[in-house]
């Protein structure tokens, strides 16, 4: 038997042994652990070392993938919690903002009324008769209002609750504020058709304000939503001018 005949050769996957041929020479063959590999065309050198197998490398500890997934977790915690930032706000902003906003504006408009108009019983008067236009009408209108300029601007609003929630300090809290110096104002104009121009910045600043932080909104949103709170406001102070003319002399 030739030296070419008893030649053998390693299988790369398994380390098999082979043996060499010349009529299969350079031709693929298929070893019984499955790899397919080409035999060398020239049988190996006699007595040559079979070719290394490729070491492979080594495995990682446990620990380094725990510490992989640990950082990879941390990174996604952060970020989830920085999107949720970016759309729910801050937790001063969704929790206690609002609360601030209901007492201050709430406390404000009975002491409003009072000091703008003089008198303790007139304006405790005007103030509950606010109050309940501000639940029956005001709010309505502005939640109303608030969804129609959401789906025009197409703006996320959130959830019922969340949207009352942050709504109702501006209508019942500072829009309350804004509603006793709106009076006030229009009772010194002698009920002027020229008092919505100087109530708008009010009502901008004081419910506007908080409008677009609660909501993220814009200065177009904002304006488009401030201009619809004020409406049912003027028509309710110009029927008082034409009912009650001797409140704005």
């Amino acid at each position: 038997m030739s030296e070419a005949a008893t030649t053998r050769v390693q299988c790369p996957s398994c380390n098999r042994s082979v043996r060499w041929r010349a009529e299969l020479a350079g031709r693929k063959i298929k070893c019984t652990c499955g790899t397919v590999w080409s035999l060398p065309d020239q049988p190996p050198a006699s007595g040559a070392a079979a070719p290394p197998l490729p070491t492979p490398a080594p495995a990682l500890p446990n620990s380094v993938f725990a510490a992989a997934a640990l950082a990879s977790k941390s990174r996604l915690d952060q970020t989830l919690a920085n999107r949720e930032d970016e759309v729910h706000g801050s937790p001063f902003i969704e929790q206690m903002l609002p609360w601030i906003l209901l007492a201050g504006g709430a406390a404000a408009a009975p002491l409003l009324n009072i000091a703008l108009l003089g008198e303790l019983g007139f304006g405790l008067t005007v103030w509950a008769a606010m109050v309940g236009l501000q639940v029956l009408v005001f709010l309505p209108v502005a939640f109303i209002t608030l969804t129609l300029v959401s789906r025009w601007f197409n703006c996320e609003l959130g959830a019922l609750t969340d949207v009352l929630r942050k709504l109702a300090p501006i209508v019942l809290g500072t829009g309350a504020a804004a509603d006793a110096v709106f009076l006030y104002i229009a009772m010194m104009m002698g009920g002027d058709y020229y008092t919505p121009v100087v109530g708008f910045p009010l009502y901008l600043l004081l419910c506007g304000l908080p409008l677009a932080i609660f909501f993220g909104w814009g200065l177009g949103e904002t304006t488009l939503t401030i201009f619809f709170f004020l409406l049912p406001r003027v028509v309710i102070v110009l029927t008082l001018a034409m009912a009650f003319p001797k409140w704005f002399e």
